[in-house]
């Protein structure tokens, strides 16, 4: 994507994969830091909003472009990650735990280096034959929950408008930082499957907490999470990747979850992750009230 830094992803088991990340231990820094920013998809913040091909008021939609352009020129997202390989003797694929991949027999894939459980058929079946996993962790950090607060006491609209550009900025980040975990795998001989976010099919939310101590993220990129596992600041995306042998004739990861190639920022107030592809509208999340769905169509179409 134009406008994004180099991006030095991290080695097997090591502390992380940082955009335009010093090679010091230093924090790592932000794209568009001392160049260009990260530029957000607009028809994917309309989206958010539940457009879908309506017409526009011209002085709203001038208003949007006026928030989306603030958002990248005003804020930073910081981005980290790491792979670490899978754990086999206590990783398991399979097992007769319940629906939600729970119980002593449930599926799991576990993480050697940092003991991080993923549990859940989903994301088993999404890791199969994975040699490493990456973890990736993206945020717009505190200056974006200023300024959606800021909105928010000023003008309702402008708060939604707001939000939803930022939205999408932040997956403009994880993007950037996905393709950075790609790019870093193929240099290995190595293939990156989709990412997989939390909350997604049954990969519980409950994850978070581990999944943020393996990346450090709260000390190198300001990432926390509330008592109900939702990510602070609200704008920002966590996400596993698969890293595969290049020689595997599938490319890793299952087919459904290799279509719907991203993760998803969490809505700081609902837990759900805005309109995103999924391998099967049966496991997303957010079907319950999905706005989508009742209008015939699908987040990925």
């Amino acid at each position: 994507m134009a406008g994004v830094g180099p991006v030095r992803a991290a080695g097997r088991g090591d502390a992380g994969c940082e955009v335009d990340a010093p090679s010091d231990g230093a924090p790592p820094s932000r794209p568009g830091a001392g160049g260009a920013a990260l530029s957000l998809d607009r028809d994917e913040a309309l989206r958010y909003l539940g457009y879908a091909d309506q017409k526009l008021d011209a002085q709203l939609l001038a208003r949007f472009e006026e928030l989306a352009s603030a958002c990248e020129r005003e804020l930073r997202p910081a981005c980290a990650s790491a792979s670490f390989p899978v754990d086999e003797a206590l990783t398991r694929w399979g097992g007769e735990g319940g629906e939600n991949g729970e119980g002593d027999e449930g599926p799991q894939v576990v993480l050697a280096g940092c003991g991080l459980v993923l549990p859940g058929r989903d994301i088993a079946r999404h890791l199969r034959g994975a040699r490493e996993v990456a973890l990736l962790a993206c945020t717009l950090g505190a200056a974006c929950e200023r300024e959606l607060r800021k909105h928010a006491a000023i003008s309702p609209t402008d708060a939604l408008l707001y939000g939803a550009a930022a939205s999408a900025l932040v997956e403009a980040a994880a993007d950037a930082c996905d393709a950075a975990v790609a790019s870093q795998a193929a240099a290995r001989g190595l293939r990156a499957s989709a990412r997989y976010s939390p909350g997604y099919g049954d990969l519980p939310l409950s994850v978070q907490p581990a999944f943020l101590k393996a990346l450090d993220a709260t000390r190198r990129i300001g990432l926390s999470v509330t008592a109900g596992n939702l990510l602070v600041p609200t704008k920002s995306v966590t996400a596993v990747i698969g890293l595969f042998d290049e020689d595997r004739a599938d490319g890793g990861g299952s087919s459904g979850a290799r279509d719907a190639n991203r993760g998803g920022a969490r809505d700081g107030a609902s837990g759900r992750a805005p309109v995103r592809a999924h391998a099967d509208c049966a496991t997303c999340p957010a079907r319950e009230g999905c706005l989508l769905k009742g209008k015939g169509r699908t987040c990925h179409g």
